[in-house]
């Protein structure tokens, strides 16, 4: 039974009963605290008052000794005669024995469940504890370290010992990390030990963020960990990932990735250049492995589907896929698992703090708990309770080079009890509106990846930050509108040399592109958000993917 059943279950058999004179015990106290998800049977304590109200509606009394006088309801619900406890907490409006009560109970029976249930108990506790003590030391390290919080948080916590709650520190977004970059780094930095890079831009705005390499290792672990349960043997399979390799820009090359390469003990496949050529080289490499897994977008693997019929792919050597960085549509998931019978996991991130939930069998994004603390928040910034959709924001438990406090992400979504049969208790998000990716589309049919705009964005800022926000129109297939944002730097020469140079080599024909210098980019009032990219068909495409 999990916990609504639970609820569902006390409801009716107490509906006229007062709830000052039983409470829940032992299994479905756990279910009810969020210890573990589902338990066999409702073992319930009740004064002697409340005892006899049932035996006045008709329940026969179980006496056996050494145990308590015990009414069985139901099947699955058992009431006890005075079960004593120390302390009642309210769930829900339902009472349960405390946490303390459960373990007295567990240690008294001793048997093999208790033992078990014992362990999962002071998992519960440890892992709460873990979360919290994060969350002090990133609260504590910003007030000494960080720029942007040395004065906020000496006001507000004026003794080193002491924290604050989340909700009391500001809510804080990608516009204000780029505009006061250097008031966010820590000013413990050892330059040698970190790793920058750009976020995707998704919202039209890329940010440069870096990470120290322990922060990096130690979230690439909780990530890896989480492949490990759904099903991947890391050590036994080499990744296929999609990538462009535009790391440089010269007059000479653009440095774009044309076909499939092992580089890094990892086989990249070129994200601008899905054709079966391509494939049938990767089916070539992947001769010389046992096993390999797919890491990519939901539009990727899905290209990827539809140019197998035309070569011979190695199918069961792919164990296991995840997916990232785009809403996972129907059509697209349908036709991945028709193809594909491992594993597929979806997972929700971001560059700025990584792995933020991940999907378990039962297809429930769980949050990561140990590596962020996820918010939901409604129009005026004020929490929401579960169930109830807003906006995300981010806090990263893990990271102090560059710190994320309550980091607006751009997505919405809602925050729901988990009642997973898959065993994980962490709360589940469910996204409302996330990422999504388009195609350029050329009169030849070809589909080109409009990534592309985010790898040239890339390469323009690489050395000082040119373009703050950038949005792109396909008005036909030979014209392209492109609107900047411009930093103070204005470099426009450069910017319209770097679009026109990548754009030719990946297009492989000439294009029109009309540049528009604007001051601002108005942001959706609703997602937050700067869609980048306008295809041809976008209106087309999103009624039918819908």
């Amino acid at each position: 039974m999990i916990k609504s059943e639970i609820t569902e279950s006390i409801k009716n058999i107490f509906s006229d009963i007062s709830k000052d004179g039983f409470w829940i015990i032992t299994g479905a106290a756990m279910v009810m605290h969020g210890i573990k998800t589902q338990t066999s049977d409702i073992d319930i304590g009740c004064t002697r008052e409340v005892f006899q109200e049932l035996i006045n509606k008709g329940y026969s009394v179980i006496k056996e000794e050494g145990y308590p006088d015990r009414i069985q309801i139901d099947g699955c619900v058992e009431v006890l005669k005075e079960v004593k406890i120390s302390k009642i907490e309210k769930i829900e409006g339902i009472p349960v024995a405390s946490i303390a009560d459960i373990v007295k109970f567990k240690k008294r029976l001793d048997r093999k469940k208790d033992r078990k249930d014992l362990a999962l108990i002071m998992n519960h506790q440890q892992h709460i504890e873990l979360r919290q003590k994060r969350f002090y030391d990133i609260i504590n390290y910003c007030k000494k370290n960080i720029p942007y919080y040395k004065q906020y948080l000496k006001d507000m916590i004026p003794k080193e010992d002491a924290c604050i709650t989340l909700d009391k520190l500001p809510v804080v977004d990608k516009q204000e990390y780029m505009e006061n970059q250097a008031m966010f780094l820590s000013n413990e930095l050892s330059m040698d030990n970190l790793i920058w890079e750009f976020t995707s831009g998704s919202t039209g705005q890329p940010l440069k963020i870096c990470k120290s390499k322990e922060e990096r290792i130690i979230q690439g672990w909780m990530l890896q960990t989480q492949r490990r349960e759904n099903g991947l043997d890391i050590g036994n399979c080499i990744m296929i990932r999609f990538h462009n390799f535009v790391n440089t820009f010269d007059n000479e090359s653009t440095d774009i990735l044309m076909e499939p390469t092992i580089a890094n003990n990892q086989i990249y496949f070129p994200v601008l250049f899905f054709n079966n050529k391509n494939v049938s080289k990767l089916c070539e490499l992947l001769k010389s492995y046992d096993t390999a897994w797919f890491y990519g977008t939901p539009s990727q693997i899905y290209k990827i589907c539809n140019l197998l019929n035309d070569v011979d792919f190695p199918i069961n050597k792919i164990t296991y896929i995840e997916l990232f960085g785009e809403v996972l549509f129907k059509h697209q998931k349908e036709l991945i698992q028709s193809i594909f019978t491992c594993p597929i996991r979806n997972m929700y991130g971001c560059h700025e703090i990584w792995a933020i939930a991940y999907e378990c069998s039962c297809g429930n994004l769980h949050i990561l708990e140990n590596n962020v603390i996820l918010e939901i928040l409604d129009e005026e910034g004020k929490g929401v309770g579960y169930n109830q959709e807003g906006e995300i924001v981010l806090t990263s438990l893990i990271q102090k080079s560059m710190p994320f406090i309550r980091y607006k992400i751009g997505d919405r979504g809602k925050i729901k009890k988990s009642e997973c049969l898959c065993g994980r208790t962490s709360d589940v998000l469910e996204l409302s509106a996330a990422r999504v990716a388009d195609d350029i589309v050329m009169e030849d049919g070809r589909r080109i990846s409009s990534i592309v705009f985010l790898h040239i964005l890339m390469l323009v800022n690489q050395d000082r930050i040119l373009i703050k926000q950038f949005q792109i129109y396909q008005r036909n297939f030979k014209k392209f509108e492109i609107f900047i944002v411009p930093s103070i730097e204005n470099d426009k020469k450069n910017i319209e040399s770097i679009f026109k140079k990548v754009l030719f080599d990946v297009l492989k024909e000439n294009v029109e592109l009309e540049f528009i210098y604007r001051d601002d980019i108005v942001v959706n009032s609703k997602s937050g958000k700067v869609k980048y990219f306008f295809p041809l068909e976008s209106e087309i495409q999103m009624r039918s993917e819908k």
